[in-house]
């Protein structure tokens, strides 16, 4: 696994990557949240797969405009990458604020999975 150095930067027109990085435990708990809200917000990101850190620790997702990156960013309180330096950028004061879905979607529990021998027996 690869070693990760901690560096602070400012965000500055076209500096910084669009690399973001958020934890795996964060991710495997939130995932159709965080699919969810990009979805809603038009927010193509790429879950490359790729894990960083100690014992894969982070997991690495690309996006094709910074824009939207930053705005990632800021919603899930991610971290920024470049190779494999962490940046702490300071936030800018007039960030939008990416649109939520209504809450009932995130209070409604999910269907338990079943396995099919289950299934069968119901017919």
């Amino acid at each position: 696994m690869a070693s990760i150095r901690v560096v602070r930067a400012g965000i500055d027109g076209g500096q910084i990557a669009r690399i973001i990085a958020l934890e795996d435990s964060y991710v495997r708990e939130n995932w159709f949240e965080i699919d969810e809200i990009c979805k809603l917000n038009g927010i193509p990101f790429n879950p490359t797969g790729e894990r960083i850190g100690g014992n894969g620790r982070w997991r690495v997702f690309e996006f094709t405009w910074q824009m939207d990156a930053i705005l990632f960013w800021n919603h899930f309180q991610a971290r920024w990458l470049r190779g494999s330096e962490f940046y702490f950028p300071d936030k800018p004061a007039d960030l939008p604020q990416l649109k939520l879905p209504p809450a009932y979607r995130f209070s409604k529990p999910r269907p338990e999975r079943r396995c099919l021998a289950e299934l069968r027996h119901e017919i």
